[in-house]
């Protein structure tokens, strides 16, 4: 698995795989949200898994003050749509888009990574518990009439 941050020409795809989760599986309201890796892309730095040279997930990293970040704490850095393509999950692209996000994190000076997810997301709760990820419930919230629980990781900077 191949990780490394979206080129243009490659947005187009992005935005499928994000459209076919978000939407496809009714994880957002339209009317609410807009998924478009282009409209977010000056907020931070959208990272894509390749298996064979096919992309196969995608995630927007961005950092403390970005207008895309929601519970971050300053210092630290946050996974904002994370989506992996309904029909390549379970090979490790989730797995590798966030070692890769953290990685990006750390290299930027982050201490922490932040998170947020829906309750009905529970294979990425999954995959954040064993990352070592740890509920803070005191900051869930709800945004677009949905309810979000937040993760966080705080890295080992020693």
């Amino acid at each position: 698995m191949d990780v490394r941050p979206l080129e243009r020409s490659e947005w187009a795809a992005a935005n499928r795989i994000l459209h076919d989760v978000y939407l496809g599986e009714g994880y957002i309201d339209p009317e609410h949200v807009v998924v478009d890796v282009a409209a977010k892309a000056a907020a931070g730095t959208w990272l894509g898994a390749f298996a064979d040279g096919e992309l196969t997930g995608v995630v927007l990293v961005v950092m403390h003050g970005s207008a895309e970040a929601v519970v971050c704490d300053p210092g630290g850095a946050e996974i904002r749509l994370l989506a992996v393509d309904p029909r390549r999950r379970a090979g490790g692209a989730g797995a590798a888009l966030m070692a890769e996000a953290e990685a990006l994190a750390c290299r930027s000076g982050a201490v922490a990574m932040t998170l947020s997810t829906q309750e009905a997301m529970r294979a990425a709760h999954r995959l954040y518990e064993r990352l070592g990820y740890r509920r803070r419930p005191a900051d869930d919230y709800v945004a677009g009439g949905r309810p979000f629980i937040v993760y966080t990781r705080v890295f080992d900077t020693t």
